[in-house]
């Protein structure tokens, strides 16, 4: 297997642990209409769901699948500074979005010249 084939299996792997989480987090059940603002929709729109959307497509198309996430990780973060005034706390919210690295990683390269 070449090094390349297996940082595309690596980010596939870890993509689903991300996906699973995440869709396990929605599930919770704590998520409401009637709990959240409308602001507050619009950062879930960001993470986790850009998140998750570019996740699934960089299984076939590894480069944009990758800038999805990593563009919905900065949007959310954009919108946490302009709606807080701080970013979020932790390493949670690029560890689910660090198989974009992997998916990046693996792509095609355009051939030179």
């Amino acid at each position: 297997m070449s090094p390349r084939t297996a940082v595309r299996w690596l980010a596939r792997a870890t993509s689903l642990v991300s996906i699973v989480l995440l869709g396990l987090f929605a599930l919770d059940g704590s998520l409401t209409w009637q709990a959240l603002g409308h602001g507050t929709w619009l950062g879930l729109l960001f993470f986790p769901v850009g998140v998750v959307c570019g996740l699934l497509l960089a299984w076939w198309r590894e480069r944009p699948g990758a800038l999805m996430p990593a563009g919905s990780l900065l949007a959310f973060y954009a919108w946490q500074w302009s709606v807080r005034g701080s970013l979020p706390h932790g390493f949670a919210f690029i560890a689910f979005t660090l198989p974009a690295v992997g998916f990046w990683a693996a792509g095609p390269r355009r051939p030179a010249g």
